[in-house]
């Protein structure tokens, strides 16, 4: 699924080294949280797996936008 992800990453724009952070910190939820993963009628894991994934996007951006407002690189 690291492909999956990481194409996920680009069409949000991130370029190529944050992409790969990304997908990096999607793949340790991943392994933390698979256990909650509770098949369901109509849900899939993959669906839920772009859910993993655009949060630690989300938080990645909102990352970068709190060290750009303190100042940071």
């Amino acid at each position: 699924y690291g492909v999956v992800i990481y194409d996920w990453c680009r069409r949000w724009h991130l370029q190529d080294a944050d992409a790969r952070d990304v997908t990096q910190a999607v793949l340790l939820r991943l392994v933390r949280g698979v256990r909650t993963f509770r098949h369901e009628p109509g849900r899939s894991f993959r669906g839920w797996l772009w859910a993993v994934a655009h949060n630690a996007w989300q938080d990645f951006v909102a990352g970068r936008r709190k060290e750009t407002a303190v100042g940071g690189d």
